[in-house]
């Protein structure tokens, strides 16, 4: 994919937008899929040496070797993911990060009775080496 970046306000904001394309081989091909996305960005600083980023992802996927006996058509998934994260340098080469993650998938695909529907929460912190 590629990400396109605009830097403002002397560089310390920016909003990104780009474009992902994602293809899955799994063991068999059942779950084989190809995807097409997009994802959108805003980074700003809150505080002193604090930052804050948020994304979101849309995602379109397509499973063509899904089989099914209630519907001949592919499985479709649609994706969406939301992303929150604060920031902090520690020192030069290391930031201290903690993030909250949102995706909800809905599979448009009626013959399974919406098994591969979810919703999916994560946190955490992370450390964040940059050299």
């Amino acid at each position: 994919g590629f990400v396109q970046r605009f830097l403002f306000d002397e560089r310390k904001r920016e909003i990104s937008a780009g474009y992902e394309f994602a293809f899955d081989a799994t063991e068999g091909n059942r779950f084989d899929n190809i995807a097409n996305g997009i994802r959108v960005g805003l980074k700003t600083p809150v505080i002193e040496k604090i930052k804050f980023e948020t994304n979101f992802l849309f995602q379109d996927a397509f499973y063509h070797h899904y089989p099914s006996t209630d519907s001949p058509e592919v499985r479709h998934d649609l994706r969406y993911q939301y992303e929150f994260i604060f920031s902090r340098p520690l020192c030069s080469y290391v930031d201290l990060a903690i993030f909250y993650r949102r995706t909800d998938v809905n599979t448009l695909h009626d013959g399974v009775n919406g098994r591969f529907n979810f919703d999916r929460n994560i946190y955490g912190f992370e450390l964040k080496f940059k050299y």
